[in-house]
């Protein structure tokens, strides 16, 4: 099956304040290099063997379009969807379900720097090897409330995931994803129930409590119903959220 690659950037990037462009294509210094903010991802996509990537975004956020067109400038074949419900990460994701349901997905974040810069190709080569229907790449996280922490056994099997909370134990969160068929038709099957269910995308959670779905309850809920969920951890690897002032500055 062909790996495709997914970005999510249908956000409104309010934790970064006034910024002259959408944040996907904020200009930063990167190995001794300018390049877009998203560019890291796409870079990641490549080495993974990666030809075809899908960008979801929302209306107004033409400027990406307008900077990566068709892809060629960054040798990859990009193509846009456009955001229908507006509830999360999920919904935004779903959108790339008619068209990637016959394939291996890529789930990275244009402004997550990850490294290695090979944990795609990494990731691609363990889900075919294992035969997983989800495999995430772990890393150890410090801020553990403001990350979705993987509880694993002896095999490294996913058996729990923790959604930010500070008050764990764990040591290991998850970044970057890739997933087969199984996952889609089952993100793509939630996604409809909840929408069908109150148009608003509200979900109930155990606590009895609302708040935003995030792409950790779907695979939690994924675990539950019996799928092979693995992981890669990249125990020397690094994670920086570029959607944040402080670390945004950084690379500028």
């Amino acid at each position: 099956m062909e790996l495709i690659g997914i970005i999510p950037a249908a956000g409104r990037a309010t934790r970064l304040g006034d910024i002259p462009s959408s944040k996907e294509i904020l200009q930063i210094k990167y190995q001794g290099k300018k390049c877009a903010v998203s560019e890291i991802l796409i870079n990641a996509y490549k080495n993974a063997g990666i030809k075809k990537v899908y960008f979801i975004i929302r209306e107004g956020k033409w400027d990406i379009i307008d900077f990566y067109k068709n892809g060629h400038n960054v040798g990859i074949h990009i193509s846009y969807l456009i955001m229908q419900h507006p509830h999360g990460v999920p919904f935004t994701l779903n959108e790339a379900s008619p068209f990637v349901n016959n394939s291996y997905v890529a789930l990275g974040f244009p402004d997550m720097l990850v490294k290695p810069e090979n944990s795609f190709a990494v990731l691609y080569n363990e889900i075919k090897k294992k035969g997983s229907d989800l495999m995430l790449g772990v890393f150890p996280i410090e801020s553990k409330s403001k990350w979705d922490m993987v509880e694993l056994n002896a095999e490294n099997e996913v058996t729990d995931i923790v959604i930010k909370k500070e008050n764990t134990k764990l040591k290991y969160g998850w970044s970057i994803a890739i997933w087969g068929p199984k996952f889609t038709e089952f993100l793509n099957q939630r996604i409809n129930e909840i929408i069908a269910n109150d148009s608003d995308g509200k979900i109930k959670f155990d606590d009895d409590q609302y708040r935003e779905l995030y792409p950790g309850d779907l695979f939690k809920e994924f675990i539950r119903r019996g799928n092979k969920v693995d992981t890669v951890i990249f125990e020397d690897g690094e994670c920086i959220d570029l959607g944040t002032k402080d670390d945004l500055r950084k690379f500028q």
